[in-house]
């Protein structure tokens, strides 16, 4: 019979195991990137004509929270707003309407931040195996750009070459690119209940592996 000293061990080690486990769970994977070569071979302008641009991505086969969204963008402004949004796929394959708000400034946030412009501390929820767009978004008299590449290969399974969208009034999408994705990159990681059920599997296997030795 396994004394309660030796539980109490058997679980310590399982669950500091598991803590380990959730760490390496808990990494960041890369589900869509265009941004690796430096030198961006053009730039669309989100100005008064262009309210909006937006670049489809799709999720991963499993439940994932983006936390860090990269972005090469650029701004002559630097008191007027902006946004990042993060929109749904609607109908025809259109952007359909916004599900989160990623970061909303001022083009002096562009203007004074490191290049790509990043926002991390991100947990925005996506939902299996889904197409989504990144959408950067003017407020006010707004003018910015969003760099794009002409290259057709990118990293992550989410990459999508053609699906980049740009619009003449706020949410009415009209305009089609299929060889210019803009260039971002989307880092997600699992979603806290798949991070707690792998810890509590690996704990509940290394108990019952040391009750069997015991």
């Amino acid at each position: 019979m396994t004394s309660f000293r030796r539980l109490s061990s058997s679980l310590a080690s399982a669950l500091a195991l598991s803590a380990l486990a959730v760490g390496v769970v808990a990494r960041g994977e890369v589900i869509t990137s265009n941004i690796a070569d430096p030198n961006p071979d053009g730039g669309s302008f989100v100005s008064a004509g262009f309210p909006q641009r937006a670049q489809a991505f799709s999720s991963t086969v499993s439940g994932t929270m983006i936390s860090t969204v990269k972005m090469d963008l650029a701004s002559s402004t630097l008191t007027q707003p902006f946004s990042i949004k993060l929109y749904n796929t609607g109908t025809s394959g259109l952007p359909g309407s916004s599900v989160a708000t990623i970061f909303s400034g001022t083009g002096g946030d562009i203007i004074l931040g490191a290049s790509p412009f990043t926002v991390s501390g991100l947990s925005v929820v996506l939902a299996p195996s889904t197409q989504y767009f990144m959408v950067f978004e003017r407020q006010g008299t707004f003018s910015g750009q969003w760099n794009f590449n002409l290259e057709t290969t990118g990293l992550g399974d989410g990459f999508e070459v053609d699906n980049s969208f740009s619009t003449t009034t706020v949410d009415d999408w009209n305009s089609l690119s299929t060889i210019q994705p803009y260039r971002m990159e989307i880092v997600a990681v699992p979603e806290p209940p798949a991070i707690v059920l792998s810890g509590i599997g690996l704990a509940s296997a290394m108990y019952a592996f040391r009750r069997r030795r015991g």
